[in-house]
């Protein structure tokens, strides 16, 4: 089902480009290359240390645990909410390349761990994992290293997507965050038994990077959302639920008397943040959630699938606190003074919604909206007015998902006209070589729109994305 509301009105004097493209790139070359000073900084205090005289099991376990070392406090700093970080890459970014730094992480540590039990000297008919559990119930700082690495591990699997699809973002977020602790129960074991932390130079290298990993995590996740909270006394104090669309919008605004507004904090349409409840039974969890409307003076709208009724439930009697982690994401810097081509697939319309109310009043804008059916179909009411407002010529794409060549389509099955996936964008969007794309919604649908694009003659240059990863 195919619904178009108005034809857009052309702007051919328009010809800015709809990206402002921030001054990131000195950012991104100095982060790429200080990880690789760091892995090459271990490498040197493991030869300087005697690692290859002589090379053995033993020296290579040594080796492993040092890179581990530098990567696992490399994947902290990625998560920290560094400001710098987060304007030269964006949190989906981010969170992407700590994946792969996990990724290493693990098979550093991992082979740390076959090494050091493959060259323990047997003291009696055992095989490597006998000798290895014997050695480290012997040893107190050990018991902890092993405490330490199936934490890890537990972390490390639960970021595979089946588990935390499962434990759903709140509880992955707590099993996640073990890793600090993890790290703090890793280091004794190398101060007892590394021999490149014994020397000076690697003792204030190692504990140094060890050190700023803890002090980000305390800056940056602790230390300015908690300055935020009592310097803006954020609180949610209107909730909205929609039960037909099955979804909750709340309301956020600064506490009666505080002398500063939220509007300082930099929200903008496309921005989303990372919200913690102050009531019981809500505190200890984060909730990601976009912005839904345009900010105003000292007020945010943040609206979330309602997969949990205990939100309107706990949250609908009374204002509630709430800690607010961001601004986060790149979509901010779309300009929407230019073509553009929406793609919405289900909750990702929540930034798109409030970008749609930052448009001009005549704007060439394509808005594709992809939803399972009527029913589900979150702020339904808001984006027709406001793409009939505004002169955007709005798609609705309606239905079960479609397949095309086997694998599945961007399309819902009543919209495939065409026998091509690339066929059917062009049909929608003629033009589409000539746009900018935002793409918004769950991974796997947007990467599938990309792809779509891209065989199209669309340049990833042109592309701007923002995948839900939950």
């Amino acid at each position: 089902m195919t619904i178009l509301i108005r034809e857009p009105k052309p702007n051919p004097d328009d010809h800015t480009p709809a990206l402002r493209r921030m001054s990131s790139a000195w950012p991104r070359w100095l982060w790429r290359w200080l990880g690789r000073v760091l892995l090459a900084t271990a490498v040197l205090a493991w030869l300087v240390s005697g690692g290859t005289d002589p090379l053995t099991l033993a020296s290579l376990s040594r080796l492993a645990g040092l890179l581990a070392s530098v990567l696992v406090c490399i994947g902290i700093a990625l998560m920290a909410r560094i400001p710098m970080l987060e304007r030269a890459y964006g949190q989906t970014e981010l969170a992407r390349i700590h994946g792969a730094v996990g990724i290493g992480f693990v098979a550093a540590m991992t082979t740390h761990i076959f090494l050091f039990a493959a060259a323990l000297p047997p003291s009696g008919p055992s095989d490597d994992v006998t000798e290895l559990l014997r050695v480290v119930g012997m040893t107190s700082v050990l018991s902890l290293a092993a405490v330490a690495s199936v934490t890890f591990l537990v972390a490390a699997g639960a970021s595979a997507r089946r588990i935390r699809d499962k434990l759903g973002y709140e509880r992955w977020h707590l099993l996640h965050a073990s890793a600090y602790f993890a790290l703090g129960l890793a280091i004794p074991h190398e101060l007892a038994f590394g021999t490149a932390i014994r020397t000076a130079w690697g003792r204030a290298f190692f504990g140094g990077l060890i050190l700023t990993a803890y002090a980000l995590i305390l800056v940056f996740r602790l230390g300015v959302p908690t300055y935020r909270y009592w310097a803006y006394r954020p609180e949610c104090y209107r909730v909205e639920h929609d039960s037909q669309g099955h979804q909750t919008s709340l309301y956020i605004r600064g506490a009666a008397g505080c002398r500063k507004n939220l509007g300082q904090l930099g929200y903008r349409s496309g921005h989303f943040a990372i919200l913690r409840f102050m009531v019981r039974g809500l505190w200890v969890e984060a909730h990601p959630g976009s912005i839904s409307a345009s900010p105003k003076f000292d007020e945010l709208r943040f609206t979330f699938t309602d997969e949990d009724h205990r939100w309107y439930e706990m949250l609908r009697n009374a204002p509630a606190p709430v800690v607010l982690e961001g601004p986060f994401g790149r979509l901010h810097r779309v300009d929407l003074t230019a073509k553009l081509a929406l793609f919405a697939g289900g909750i990702g319309v929540t930034p798109l919604r409030a970008m749609l109310e930052d448009l001009p009043l005549t704007s060439d804008v394509v808005f594709l909206y992809r939803v399972k059916d009527d029913l589900t179909a979150a702020l339904r009411a808001e984006v027709n007015e406001l793409a009939e407002s505004r002169g955007v010529r709005l798609v609705w794409l309606v239905g079960p998902r479609g397949k095309s060549h086997g694998g599945p389509s961007w399309l819902p099955a009543a919209c495939q006209h065409c026998r091509t996936d690339v066929d059917n964008m062009l049909l929608e969007i003629p033009d589409i070589k000539e746009r900018q794309l935002v793409i918004v919604g769950p991974k796997t649908w947007t990467n599938i729109v990309q792809h779509v694009a891209l065989e199209a003659g669309v340049s990833k240059k042109q592309i701007q994305m923002e995948p839900f990863t939950w």
